[in-house]
């Protein structure tokens, strides 16, 4: 039998037992999975029992050639089944560590807000959009902290010691960032409000409204060398930048191009890194500028104006999608806004986004009705995109969205966590995502990361 033949019909014995990997328990998540898997396995038996007559005796399943396991990895189509396959044998485990930073085959996941009742395994509840299901992850760094997802595996947390961390739900590497005590303009407050009698979500919205996971190196997604840069939660706050292993925070100096309006997004584009500001206006550094460890503030330069006619958003997002970069403007409607009597009523909707992106000729920005074969994720999260026809059940020319109104979420009676959807850029309307009761949070609600190993 040649090669070829052999790879085919080994991968044709594999692939049915697909489902007899996830029944193996690595102790992350959690064991909801574990019976859909015992059902799956249930209808397979059959088919089992046929396809590998006369060859199941024989087989040392764990005598698999590199290779053909790690074809299965790449095939597999969820983060929890690479896993499961990883905990079978050591030969398995072996392919595993080996091609897992190959494997792609996920759209961004949505992790839902932690579930604080009757849950001592501190088990939270990961929404795959690509076979719309949820799994369960054991998760007790996440508990009690604001949480931020990213484009290259890394969520960022943020607890109630002011702690962060850099932190991965699939691996759970957890790499510590410098207090956010050492954050320039920290101690401007001290002027103003007592931070030992400060609640945690004031101090959160001072500082932190975002905290972005920015790739370093050349090597993109897969790279070890990361830039952490924190967007402030007010018009006068401080954008401040650390890499890990460092011991405090630098700050970006963004006034000096911008002095009325503070910096709402940052991503990277080629060698710079682009800031966008809630008015429309841009301004960039040099990569190079903040990836050193001498702790100089970097000054950024003026980029880009608005575009033309440009009305600020309620929200708005920077991101680069395939080589272009876009800005979306996200733009929503108060609902009960007149009852000033009884605030808890107050609440928000997203009902529309526009979607710019510049046009490298002219220096100018062109709104775009079309995304394509594109879908944006948007929201507590760096920003990202996606090929929709690459991943099932994606949805082409669609905007994901989460709620990210964190200066509302514990003032109204619906929590935060509601504005959540997807919006149609062809149909123009918000069609929901997610089905299920427990997206709402007075702290941290819903956000999209993009599973990597």
């Amino acid at each position: 039998m040649s090669p070829s033949n052999y790879h085919r019909d080994c991968l044709g014995l594999i692939f049915p037992l697909f489902p007899l990997f996830s029944v193996c328990n690595c102790g992350i998540f959690g064991q909801n999975y574990h019976k859909i898997a015992v059902d799956s396995i249930r209808s397979d038996l059959n088919f089992l029992s046929s396809a590998c007559a006369g060859h199941m005796d024989n087989c040392d399943w764990s005598a698999l050639p590199v290779d053909i396991l790690g074809e299965i990895v790449l095939k597999l189509e969820s983060p929890q089944d690479i896993i499961y396959f990883s905990a079978v044998c050591s030969s398995w485990h072996y392919a595993y560590f080996y091609y897992k930073k190959k494997w792609n085959k996920s759209m961004p996941l949505l992790m839902l807000p932690e579930n604080t009742t009757d849950n001592p395994n501190f088990f939270r509840n990961i929404f795959c959009p690509n076979n719309q299901r949820c799994y369960q992850l054991k998760l007790p760094q996440t508990f009690g902290a604001r949480c931020w997802g990213s484009s290259c595996g890394w969520i960022v947390t943020f607890d109630v010691n002011q702690n962060l961390h850099m932190f991965n739900p699939l691996t759970t590497t957890r790499i510590p960032l410098p207090h956010l005590s050492t954050m320039p303009g920290h101690d401007f407050y001290d002027e103003f409000f007592d931070k030992d009698d400060m609640s945690f979500y004031e101090l959160k919205g001072l500082f932190l409204e975002k905290v972005l996971v920015i790739q370093a190196d050349d090597r993109g997604v897969g790279g070890d060398d990361y830039i952490l840069i924190t967007v402030p939660g007010q018009t006068s706050g401080i954008v401040n930048y650390a890499k890990p292993g460092d011991l405090v925070w630098t700050s970006v100096i963004t006034k000096e191009i911008n002095i009325k309006a503070c910096v709402k997004d940052v991503v990277r584009w080629g060698s710079q890194i682009i800031f966008l500001y809630a008015d429309g206006n841009s301004g960039y550094c040099d990569i190079n500028a903040l990836n050193h460890s001498n702790l100089e503030p970097a000054t950024l330069m003026k980029y880009l104006p608005p575009p033309e006619r440009f009305i600020p958003p309620y929200k708005v997002y920077l991101l680069v999608s395939f080589g272009d970069l876009l800005m979306v403007c996200r733009h929503k409607r108060c609902i009960n806004y007149e009852i000033e009597d009884d605030p808890d009523d107050f609440s928000y909707q997203t009902i529309d986004f526009e979607v710019y992106k510049l046009n490298l000729g002219t220096k100018n920005w062109k709104r775009v009705n079309e995304l394509d074969d594109v879908a944006l994720f948007v929201g507590d999260n760096t920003s990202m995109s996606v090929r929709a026809s690459n991943f099932s059940n994606c949805k082409s020319n669609c905007i994901y969205f989460t709620d990210d109104e964190w200066q509302f979420w514990d003032a109204s009676e619906v929590k935060g966590g509601h504005d959540m959807g997807l919006f149609n850029m062809t149909k123009k309307k918000i069609e929901t995502i997610y089905e299920g009761d427990d997206i709402r949070s007075v702290f941290c609600t819903a956000f999209w990361f993009m599973p990597m190993f």
